[in-house]
């Protein structure tokens, strides 16, 4: 407000009139400050849930991925290991059909038990 539009308002209305039309006027801009203000922060909520939203749903699809090779792993490596537990049978079933062999696998496994006693 300009001082020739309030003293217009002064003479016109009076000092009290003067004073409430210019609380008025102050209030007016307040209010018109503030929701400025608030447009401006809605504005930036709204970015930034649409980041942490898109942020969240890259984590999830970095997870997924991660869990399903995880799991292929775990599968191949089970797989590998039933490999190497037949190899290993199939080597001590051989080991054993050798007369040379048979003492040192019995005495092996003496030791063994005794061990798991103990």
């Amino acid at each position: 407000m300009t001082m020739a539009a309030f003293l217009e308002v002064f003479n016109k209305f009076g000092p009290l009139g003067a004073v409430l039309i210019l609380f008025v006027w102050f209030d007016w801009k307040r209010r018109k400050r503030d929701d400025a203000e608030k447009d401006q922060l809605v504005e930036r909520l709204t970015r930034l849930e649409e980041h942490q939203r898109g942020r969240l749903e890259e984590l999830i699809q970095e997870n997924t991925l991660a869990l399903q090779d995880h799991s292929r792993a775990s599968r191949e490596m089970a797989a590998e290991s039933r490999q190497r537990g037949n190899a290993f049978r199939s080597l001590t079933l051989a080991m054993r059909t050798r007369p040379c062999l048979h003492e040192a696998l019995n005495e092996i496994d003496r030791e063994k038990e005794k061990a798991e006693s103990a």
